[in-house]
Parts: C-alpha cells; structure tokens; sequence
C-alpha cells in the first residue's frame, strides 16, 4: 500500500516552490509566462481555488499604498451565498500582477485571461477557466522539473502548510483557506 500512495502523491507546492515557479515563468520572457506568474502569486498568497481564481476581474483587486493589495472571493465553494471575503496579497504578488496587467494592456475584465503564444502574444477577453488553469499549472510545474504530482489544488494546500509551519495555529490556516 505505501508504494501505492507514494505514487500517487500530491506535491505540495510551499511558499518557496510557489516563488520558484513565478521566476520560471517570468523568465521565459512571454505574456503568458507573466500571466502564469501572477496567477501563482495570487493563488498562493490566496490559498485560492482554481474556481475563485478564475472567476477574479481586475476590479476585485484593491492596492494599499505599502504595495500590498486586497482580492475580493465574491462567491467560492464554502460561500455560495456571494457575502465574499478580502484576502491579502503581498508587494511580491502585485509586482507580479502589475507587470502582468501591463503586459497585457487591461484595465477591466477577467484577471486571467487566455494568450496567444509567443513572446508577442496578444490577450484574449475571456477568463481562462479553472480546468485551463490546472493545465497551465501542471505544465509550469513538469518543466521545472518538480517530482509528484502538481494539481491546481498544491498552491492552497502548499501555502497552508508553510503558514502552520511559521507559527500559524492549525484552526488559523483553516480558517485562511476558507
């Protein structure tokens, strides 16, 4: 049985594999490397779903002046209601987005939008749904190399983990994931 689970098991992606993949991404020069980015940044800082990142628009995001930010989760799989929560986002994840809105050249709409490839790629309208999220995830996740298996679901789980491991009780980081 213990070989069985090893196989099968999910790789956790903590905060600094988190930012290993932001740099990957970015470093391929690319419209979609910044976006990917900016989407494992806020995934990670967020303990997002794929759904909740997904669904964002570039209005759910309020700057603060330290250059940090707040992302509103208007509805998520714990909240079907639509009260919605503000997360926090560090300075790390709004370079990150800033570089990836700018890139991009929107100011509205979906967050996360498709791209065309190449380092020229032109942005489409439409959000990226949360099942091209978890390709674009494993895909970033394989080319770095990382061993295991990488799911849409490592940056929450990853991110969780390394708040428990630097001091968050563990009714703190559940109460974060939402």
């Amino acid at each position: 049985m213990a070989a069985y689970a090893g196989a099968l098991r999910q790789f956790d992606a903590s905060r600094q594999h988190a930012d290993e993949l932001c740099r990957r991404a970015e470093a391929d020069g690319s419209r979609a490397g910044l976006r990917d980015a900016a989407l494992f940044a806020v995934m990670s800082d967020a303990l997002l779903r794929r759904s909740e990142a997904a669904a964002l628009t570039v209005s759910d995001i309020e700057r603060a002046e330290d250059g940090s930010s707040r992302v509103l989760i208007t509805r998520s799989k714990t909240d079907q209601t639509g009260e919605g929560r503000s997360l926090y986002l560090g300075a790390s994840t709004m370079r990150r987005m800033a570089a990836w809105l700018s890139a991009i050249g929107i100011q509205d709409g979906p967050l996360f939008r498709r791209v065309a490839k190449g380092p020229a790629g032109k942005g489409g309208t439409e959000a990226l749904n949360a099942r091209s999220m978890g390709r674009i995830l494993r895909a970033r996740t394989e080319a770095a190399g990382l061993e295991g298996r990488f799911t849409s679901h490592s940056p929450r789980v990853g991110s969780a983990q390394s708040l428990v491991r630097h001091g968050a009780t563990m009714a703190e980081a559940q109460r974060d994931a939402r």
